[in-house]
């Protein structure tokens, strides 16, 4: 066999690796999108879904920690969690909120003794909040319920901003939180000086 044939059978055998190569990675890239669809995002998120709701074919996902850097697109419902603290059965005297029962839990029931009509309810100060959640940056945000639930028709909740926070209500309300009503409290993280944190008070009644 002279030179050139060889070189000619060299390049033909070149050809034909890089070909298969090729169709192996088109057919991998293909197989990986069918009938299960596989989703990588920013590298913090990987979900599969096979749209089944068998038991033997679970929705899948994972983070790669609890801080995700990038904006997160979740496709379908989103639920957060967090816990019910019922603060006490006989609330008698002011009660004061701790950064972890404020960053554990999504509602708060206020509980008062009988004959204590009114009790103030104070948020945790900024220093103590910050080293547990909302710990990052300015904007960051949280928010969680507080339930007047006695059942006093006269017993009413105050909430009462603690140190480091600027607190607001809608116009004309107050944060004064009536019995079997409920408000929404949502704290949103400024770093501007002094005052570090914005506090939202919204009080709702019951619909029926």
């Amino acid at each position: 066999m002279n030179k050139l044939k060889k070189a000619r059978l060299g390049l033909f055998a070149s050809i034909c690796v890089s070909v298969l190569v090729v169709v192996i990675a088109v057919g991998m890239s293909v197989g990986a999108f069918s009938g299960v669809a596989n989703t990588v995002m920013e590298n913090v998120n990987i979900e599969s879904y096979n749209g089944s709701s068998s038991a033997d074919n679970m929705e899948l996902g994972a983070l790669v920690g609890p801080d995700v850097y990038s904006n997160l697109r979740v496709h379908g419902k989103f639920v957060s969690g967090g816990g019910i603290l019922y603060a006490s059965s006989s609330l008698s005297s002011a009660l004061t909120l701790t950064a972890a029962q404020v960053c554990d839990n999504s509602i708060i029931y206020t509980l008062h003794a009988s004959g204590i009509s009114n009790i103030a309810m104070t948020l945790p100060a900024t220093t103590t909040l910050f080293n547990g959640c909302l710990s990052e940056q300015g904007g960051q945000t949280s928010f969680m319920y507080c339930n007047e639930s006695t059942g006093f028709a006269a017993s009413t909740t105050t909430i009462t901003a603690g140190t480091g926070m600027d607190m607001f209500e809608p116009d004309g309300e107050d944060v004064v939180i009536e019995d079997n009503n409920c408000a929404m409290i949502t704290m949103t993280r400024l770093d501007l000086g002094a005052t570090d944190l914005k506090v939202v008070v919204q009080e709702f009644i019951d619909a029926y």
